[in-house]
């Protein structure tokens, strides 16, 4: 199994990934054997199989997770020896929708999709308030007792608790994907308005 990826030492790259044709079938023809096997006891050691099939077609791609309080929140419910297993399908998946992601200098970006699915095929029931950190979930609560019903910004929000409005950005991005909170509308100088959900 690959070392799962680091972030902080992604490589650059300085054009789109190709892939030839050859390396495209026999990915293909060995997840039709992965996917008529995933019901079997050995479940896990397909997983592993996809891995090493991604980094045998994408040997110098990296990706990059801008996700990481998603991420974080769903390897809290994992056991130590799954954490990894976790982290490399994340990579994996990001890599062979590699088509739909954004590609910078320093990898394609993962998106809340690739970490779902990831989750979804280590068949985890993922809870979603457990994805949160502790102070999101008490930023959040605060925001229900003084915004529920109304629309609201950042900035706003920012000012009635007292917060740095660059480090509730981070808050907003994750309450954004589990749903908590969402975008309503754009006003003047693109001014984002959201509501409770």
């Amino acid at each position: 199994m690959f070392t799962p990826v680091d972030n902080t030492k992604a490589k650059m790259h300085s054009t789109p990934l190709k892939i030839n044709q050859v390396n495209k079938k026999y990915l293909r023809e060995n997840l039709k054997s992965w996917i008529t096997y995933k019901n079997q006891e050995p479940y896990y050691q397909y997983l592993e199989l996809i891995e090493k099939l991604v980094r045998s077609v994408f040997k110098q791609e990296e990706t990059i997770n801008p996700l990481t309080d998603l991420t974080k929140g769903i390897t809290n419910q994992l056991s130590p020896n799954n954490k990894p297993l976790f982290i490399n399908l994340v990579h994996s998946l990001t890599l062979l929708n590699h088509t739909y992601r954004v590609f910078t200098v320093d990898g394609y970006l993962t998106t809340k999709e690739d970490i779902l699915n990831a989750a979804a095929l280590l068949q985890l029931d993922i809870n979603q308030e457990s994805m949160l950190f502790f102070r999101t979930k008490i930023i959040y609560w605060e925001m229900q007792v003084h915004f529920t019903g109304e629309e609201f910004t950042i900035k706003e929000v920012a000012n009635r608790l007292a917060i740095n409005k660059k480090t509730l950005s981070r808050h907003f991005i994750a309450l954004r994907h589990v749903g908590y909170i969402k975008h309503i509308r754009t006003g003047i100088r693109n001014t984002f308005y959201y509501r409770i959900s």
